[in-house]
């Protein structure tokens, strides 16, 4: 059942919803906020008991057209990536779960590289944006130590420390990660039990697994593997990897909708 239709934000791409489920922060995947190159994330409240949504506030998600936002397992800082800007931001959240100006934006930096996969699949006729930096996705590690963010358009996947009291992106041991060229990793998961790393390459459709060493934010590679059924021939740009409580795979072609872990509701943004 339809409870709430919010028209006061111009193509909302990503919902993201903070540990104690009482805000919402959606991002506004456009390039002319309020006269310049950036896109907006909006915060919405959540009443615990109506369960409707009031709108706190917007702020520049200080880079172009954002496509991914997550919530700092603290609750006190939400990451947003910035696809068309090419870098990543943070944001402190208020009192009230309002967001205040970025503390921190990183840039991506790399080698351009080709636009399609040196492995595609058989078939394989759609190309991805390789003409520089599009960050995809941006979050922190379960312990809430160390932030990781996918760059599709350079191929990378990057790694920092968290200051949790500045807001800030600190170099980690190893800050970069290179995916084969053309592979576009897009969006990634955490095992249940915090020690492996699932990354989804969106143009060759793999699944690249690492375990991961949570004291130093390291990604060791273990296995490749195809996210495609056997003998598969065709176009496909794999989305987003998710995991269930159990740790089994699941594998969205469209993430657009947001779930409450109460399953009371459900909320779904319209694209394009």
């Amino acid at each position: 059942m339809q409870m709430q239709v919010f028209d006061d934000i111009r193509n909302p791409t990503w919902l993201a919803i903070n540990p104690a489920q009482t805000c919402l922060y959606a991002v506004s995947e456009i390039d002319n906020y309020q006269g310049t190159r950036s896109g907006a994330v909006v915060s919405y409240a959540i009443d615990s008991e109506s369960l409707q949504l009031r709108r706190l506030g917007v702020v520049s998600s200080a880079g172009a057209t954002p496509a991914h936002a997550s919530v700092h397992p603290s609750g006190n800082f939400v990451f947003v990536a910035n696809y068309g800007g090419g870098n990543v931001a943070v944001f402190p959240v208020g009192q009230g779960g309002n967001l205040g100006e970025a503390t921190d934006v990183r840039p991506s930096v790399g080698a351009r590289h080709h636009a399609r996969a040196v492995d595609d699949p058989p078939g394989q006729f759609a190309v991805s944006d390789h003409d520089g930096p599009h960050l995809h996705m941006i979050a922190a590690d379960p312990s809430g130590q160390f932030v990781i963010a996918n760059d599709a358009g350079l191929d990378l996947t990057l790694v920092w420390r968290f200051d949790a009291q500045a807001g800030r992106l600190l170099p980690a041991d190893v800050p970069v990660i290179a995916a084969p060229s053309g592979a576009a990793p897009r969006h990634f998961a955490f095992h249940p039990n915090g020690r492996i790393f699932y990354n989804l390459y969106e143009h060759d459709a793999k699944i690249a697994v690492y375990d991961y060493d949570a004291a130093k934010g390291g990604l060791k590679p273990k296995q490749l593997v195809s996210a495609l059924p056997p003998k598969f021939s065709g176009s496909n740009l794999s989305c987003e990897i998710i995991l269930t409580s159990d740790g089994d795979i699941s594998m969205c072609r469209i993430a657009c909708t947001v779930a409450s872990r109460r399953l009371r509701w459900r909320l779904t943004v319209s694209c394009g």
